[in-house]
């Protein structure tokens, strides 16, 4: 009897813990729409990490995306080991650090992945960011350019160009 009390009460206390952890780890945003169509989507895909908010707390809905938040947000597509991970920052925090003159710190680990998955190369990188273009809304050819870039397909384009 004391047995099966002790099961029960340790079951309870699984649960309740099981439950306050997925609140605390709840992803929730100051300005969310809270227009039915679009929470979940974007709940679902902050929690999978793809879309991150701003230091304030806020998503943005209504906000435009730039082309360095579309490159951020399709190189958290490739899950990547922790030790192959601190190898490409080791490799690309140098120049993130020289290009960035510092700032947008809290992006180096995707901007190190980014940089590794070759949606930009090191040259073009330090151009683009450099001169702003990165910080400007994303067309959807940029987008077009970046998700054929995030899926490695840059060597099949390079087969069409050459014919």
């Amino acid at each position: 009897m004391k047995k099966s009390k002790l099961y029960k009460v340790a079951i309870m206390s699984l649960v309740l813990c099981f439950t306050l952890i997925s609140i605390v780890n709840a992803v929730t945003f100051k300005d969310m729409p809270n227009d039915g169509w679009s929470d979940d989507f974007i709940i679902k895909a902050a929690e999978l990490g793809l879309v991150k908010g701003y230091s304030d707390g806020t998503f943005g809905p209504e906000n435009n995306v730039t082309r360095f938040e579309t490159m951020l947000m399709l190189s958290r597509l490739h899950t990547i080991d922790s030790d192959l991970q601190k190898q490409i920052e080791n490799k690309y925090l140098p120049i993130i650090k020289e290009v960035t003159n510092g700032n947008d710190e809290l992006s180096y680990t995707e901007l190190s992945k980014a940089l590794s998955l070759k949606l930009l190369t090191e040259n073009k990188f330090k151009e683009l960011y450099q001169n702003g273009f990165l910080k400007k809304e994303a067309t959807r050819e940029d987008v077009a350019v970046f998700i054929v870039q995030a899926m490695c397909l840059q060597d099949e384009i390079d087969k069409l160009t050459s014919k």
